[in-house]
């Protein structure tokens, strides 16, 4: 498999996870429009719209007992991800430079299919994700996916293997996700990774003086009822080992309503590990100085929140999605194709 497009999807895709996160949390924006104050009832509104339309996530407080819920699963993930790696070592070194060995179609855990497209000339490699009716069971309901996405890594050929500088993704039209409550039609538009430390088959580890940029132009989700949430303009940092990820700027919303800048907090990068954020804070900024703050609790994807600076009552929790986190994962890694 392409350690360039792995690296891509273990080491930066919480970090756009948390901006859609907060993104839901903190209620309408438009970055046309104006900047919008964050308050009780304007929280309040997101958070009830956030248990309608993600069937994985509830509002409630972080609790311990909740926090426990999927406890190991990053241990299981990262089993995974060093099987992969160890079949992909042994492949390429079985196989002629450049070569590609198709991996294996993916069907849902109640059906549909998961397939991954390619070619490759002179180190660089372009990827057509296809997802037909892919569908993933949980507690709540299906959830199933149909759409595409088309991503390409830039690279120039070695004598030891493509030097990957670079990582470029769009959606080929709507990705289209239905869950028993709701659609959703998400479009992303040029997101790319600038690789710190390219490096044949995969970008070495960036530090501070070469950290991996990440930047979205545009990821936007539309819901049923016309709701039209996105984030715009996001760039993202990463260095190190677990991921330091420090968001730099970046505005997201709701169309009509006024917009809010999303940052790491001073200080604070998410620490991403087994595709989680594990600590740090990202901090929604609005009109009127009101600040609205969202911080990791342990391994699970629980969040709890402070208006600014106080305890909010509710939280976020969407430990049930390591589920669907893992079967994702594990289908769109066995669908790449191996070097």
């Amino acid at each position: 498999m392409s350690y360039a497009i792995q690296a891509q999807v273990l080491s930066n895709r919480h970090a756009l996870a948390a901006c859609l996160l907060a993104t839901l949390v903190a209620g309408g924006c438009n970055s046309s429009g104006k900047l919008l104050k964050i308050d009780e009832e304007t929280l309040n509104s997101s958070l009830d719209h956030l248990e309608q339309a993600i069937p994985a996530c509830a509002s409630a407080a972080a609790t311990a007992a909740r926090r426990d819920v999927g406890a190991g699963l990053g241990d299981q993930i990262g089993a995974l991800i060093e099987r992969i790696r160890q079949a992909d070592y042994a492949a390429r070194t079985q196989a002629p430079a450049y070569q590609l060995i198709a991996g294996v179609g993916s069907t849902g855990s109640c059906g549909g299919a998961l397939n991954v497209d390619y070619s490759h000339e002179s180190g660089v490699t372009a990827y057509t994700i296809g997802l037909l009716d892919f569908c993933m069971a949980t507690a709540d309901g299906n959830l199933t996916l149909n759409g595409a996405l088309n991503a390409t890594e830039n690279g120039k050929p070695s004598d030891a293997g493509p030097v990957v500088s670079s990582f470029v993704a769009s959606t080929d039209g709507p990705l289209e996700i239905t869950t028993p409550t709701d659609t959703i039609s998400l479009v992303l538009d040029d997101a790319r990774t600038e690789y710190g430390l390219p490096a044949a088959w995969t970008p070495g580890v960036p530090d501070a003086d070469h950290p991996d940029v990440s930047t979205v132009k545009s990821l936007t989700a539309t819901f049923a009822d016309g709701r039209e949430d996105f984030v715009d303009n996001l760039r993202v940092e990463r260095v190190g080992t677990p991921s330091a990820v420090t968001v730099t700027e970046g505005d997201l919303g709701t169309r009509g309503e006024g917009y809010v800048r999303i940052r790491t907090a001073d200080g604070e990068p998410l620490i991403v590990q087994a595709l989680t954020p594990q600590s740090g804070a990202l901090e929604l900024q609005g009109a009127g100085d009101t600040v609205l703050t969202v911080r990791p609790v342990g391994a699970q994807m629980v969040f709890t929140l402070e208006l600014d600076g106080a305890a909010f009552p509710r939280g976020v929790d969407c430990a049930a999605m390591d589920g669907l986190k893992a079967e994702a994962l594990t289908a769109f890694l066995m669908a790449l194709p191996l070097f």
